[in-house]
This record gives C-alpha cells, structure tokens and sequence, in this order.
C-alpha cells in the first residue's frame, strides 16, 4: 500500500511541473515513459483497492460493524422444485437375453433375476417320469451367486426351485423307491444337499428372505424348514383347515417374520366349477403360529411375492370375480384397486409396479394397469418351471 501511495503522489506532481526543456529529446522521453508507468500504477492501484473493497465489506456486515450489532435475518426466497422426469410414454423394452445365458445372472427389470429353472415335467406312456436333461438347455440350473453363473443339478429332482435370496433350493427327490418324493435343500453354492423324511403336503413357500420355507401340512399346520440346518419347527394352527379354500397354502409377508393363510367365506356355498369365495385372511406368527390379526382381502394371494415390500398392496389369483385376471387389492380395506390380465407367477416390485410372467413373455405394470416394461425369456425356459428372485 505504501509503494501505492508514492507512485500516486510522484505521478501528481509530474502532472504539476512545467514541461521539459524541448531540445532534450531524450529526457523528454525518459519522463514520458515514467509519468506513463505511474500512471498505469495508480490506475491498477485503484483498481485493487476497489476489489478489497467489495471483498472486505461483506465480512464487515457479517461481523456485525464490530459493534456487537448482528444484521438481521431476511427471509430466504423459496427455490423452485426441479420438475418430475416424465415417465415414458409406452413401454421399455428391455434388451434381448443373450444365446448362452446361463454364463451370466438373467438379470430383468426391477432388480429382479432368474433364480433356477426346473427341468421340463416329461413322462413315458406308463406314466413314469423320464429322467432326461442334464444340459443347461434342458436340466435343472439353478444361479450360483458365487460364480455369476447357471449350474447344471441332478435331473432327478422333479420339483427345483430357488429361494429369492441367498443360495439354496428347494427339490423333491423323485428317484426314490416307491414313488416317494421327499423333500430337501440344495445348496447351489457348495452343492451341499439333504433330503427331508416327508413330502411337500399342501405346499411350500420360501420366505422373502431365503432362509425358510412354510410348508403346509394335510391337517392345516404350519411347518417351518430352516433352509441351512435343514431342520424343521411345526407350529399347529387351530382350524386351519376348517374354511380352507380351493388353494389353502401359507404366504409370507414381507419381513419373513409372518405367514397369512386365506378363509373362505362360509355363507356362500361351495362349487367344484368357479373358485371358492374368500371371505377374509388370517396372518399368524411364522415363530409360534399364534393369530395375529386378519385383513379383509377378498381372494388367495398369488404367492409369497404377491405382497408389496412395504406391505400396502397383495395381488390376488383369479377367482369367480376376475377368472381371467390377477387383482391387486388393499391390504388395509380389501379394495381392489386394478386388474392385471392373468399371469403364471407375480412378483410385486418396488415403487408400487408389478412384474407378472405368463409363459416366456415377462410384463411390469404399474397400479393404473399400464405396462411400463417388457421383456423375454429365452426359448430354453419353455415347458420348464422358472423362479424368480433378486438380484
């Protein structure tokens, strides 16, 4: 600041003293070239000092003037929302399926993959099963989570089929004497499998989590398997049996933590022609089997991934109401909020869409009814039971 200062008053006092004598040409161009140099000097000082100015003068508000004054707040202006990203107007296609799938996760949309697929359910004419299929094209293959890729499992396994998690599968031994076929875990991991002493009664269900699977019993109870341990826990439910539908299998909810067996309802009568009426669902305790609560849901949810992860919606199989086409009811009321056409197996996805496959042909929908994804499954899968879980 101090050179600032002496260049500024040199160069006044330039500006103040007579001009040079003329014949001395080169001093005229020494003071000329000086008085030009001071001048540029005082002008960029300025310049400088105007810039200190505007920095240091918000530091001097913010500091309160040193005063022990601190300005007031202001109200601040509302920033303006970025708007929506519109959602496509049809529907997306998802790219085709590579030739040699099974070298990598069937990966489709939702976050959603292929866990297994099932070798085709074929059978001599005496009615016995043939045992053919030992290629990924033809066999059972389930995901190995730890290799990314589909592994080629006994074909003797008449049912195999993949938890949505982790890395076992459930089958049933369909080589064994006497035409029994008990139940066993897979592991797909570490190729680990062992077989239970029964078979899969009603039905059987993976949790959510892939760690379980409710299985129900002739008499209406609960039967628990825990998928590492192969051990099971069964949980007797009182009159589970007594207003079972057409379809009387436990789902689970999510959380894994709770199973819900549907009720007909018991003042409309029974017909073998049209489905059972469903008049209500039962949720108990997957840990103890203890009632819970029951939801007015007017139908038998597709399975255990027809329930929304946060629980506020079930998709329903096609009943006397809608015999082409799968609901999706409130859990809460019961309402139905929208028919989607009919579907071999549905799983409910995040942000309230749902994705349905009926044969190769694989639909996501959203709650409105209008497809927002399509994709296809290769033509190995045909004829062959596939699961379906998350990536």
């Amino acid at each position: 600041m101090r050179h600032f200062e002496d260049n500024l008053r040199a160069a006044v006092e330039d500006l103040a003293r007579a001009a040079p004598p003329m014949n001395d040409m080169a001093v005229v161009a020494r003071i000329r070239g000086r008085r030009i140099r001071r001048r540029r000097q005082a002008v960029t000082g300025a310049a400088v000092m105007l810039l200190a100015g505007a920095v240091i003068t918000p530091y001097a508000v913010l500091d309160g003037h040193r005063d022990g004054q601190r300005p007031q707040p202001v109200d601040s202006v509302p920033t303006s929302k970025a708007p929506a990203v519109p959602l496509p107007s049809g529907p997306v296609t998802v790219p085709a399926i590579r030739a040699d799938w099974w070298k990598a996760p069937i990966e489709l949309p939702g976050g959603v993959v292929v866990t297994s697929v099932s070798r085709p359910n074929t059978y001599n004419d005496d009615g016995t099963p043939t045992f053919t299929g030992d290629t990924p094209r033809d066999g059972n293959v389930a995901l190995n989570r730890l290799t990314g890729r589909y592994q080629v499992f006994p074909v003797k396994y008449q049912v195999f089929e993949a938890a949505p998690k982790g890395h076992y599968v459930l089958v049933e031994d369909e080589s064994m004497a006497g035409g029994y076929v008990p139940v066993g875990i897979v592991d797909a991991a570490y190729n680990g499998a062992q077989v239970l002493t029964h078979g899969s009664g009603l039905g059987t269900e993976w949790s959510p989590d892939g760690k379980k699977v409710a299985l129900t019993t002739s008499l209406g109870n609960l039967r628990i398997i825990d998928a590492k341990s192969v051990t099971e826990k069964e949980r007797e439910i009182p009159g589970g049996r007594e207003l079972c539908p057409d379809t009387c299998t436990f789902t689970w909810l999510p959380g894994s933590k709770e199973v819900a067996l549907p009720q007909r309802d018991p003042d409309v009568a029974e017909s073998e022609s049209v489905p059972d009426t469903i008049k209500e669902i039962k949720v108990f305790s997957a840990a103890t089997g203890k009632l819970l609560r029951t939801l007015p849901i007017p139908g038998v949810p597709t399975g255990s991934a027809a329930w929304s992860p946060d629980g506020r919606y079930v998709a329903l199989r096609p009943d006397a109401t809608a015999p082409d086409g799968t609901r999706i009811a409130e859990v809460a009321t019961g309402r139905v909020v929208t028919t989607l056409p009919r579907a071999g197996q549905v799983r409910f996805l995040a942000d309230d869409q749902v994705l349905a496959l009926n044969g190769l042909d694989v639909t996501v929908y959203d709650l409105t009814g209008t497809v927002r994804a399509t994709s296809r499954l290769p033509a190995d899968f045909n004829n062959r039971e596939v699961s379906l879980g998350i990536s």
